[in-house]
């Protein structure tokens, strides 16, 4: 069985944002970072901060999974993407 990598995306924006919550809703471990406070505390409340068709849905699950965690800080992980 393949081990399962995790991943830091660095922006929440209209690619980090959108990248991360696929990756999560393919089975990863994602951490989204962002250093915009509101970003990151409208993110880890469960509600976006940019309008994008069907965003709302893949965060949704990706967040509620818990696939998906927001953080302002960088921490450890397999994968960069920045």
């Amino acid at each position: 069985m393949a081990l399962k990598k995790s991943i830091c995306i660095l922006g929440m924006g209209y690619i980090g944002l959108p990248t991360a919550c696929m990756l999560a809703n393919s089975g990863y471990n994602v951490l989204g970072v962002d250093v915009n406070e509101e970003i990151t505390s409208k993110l880890s409340a469960g509600m976006l901060h940019i309008e994008e068709p069907e965003l709302e849905s893949i965060f949704l699950k990706a967040f509620n999974d818990k696939k998906l965690k927001i953080s302002p800080e960088i921490c450890k992980s397999d994968v960069y993407i920045i």
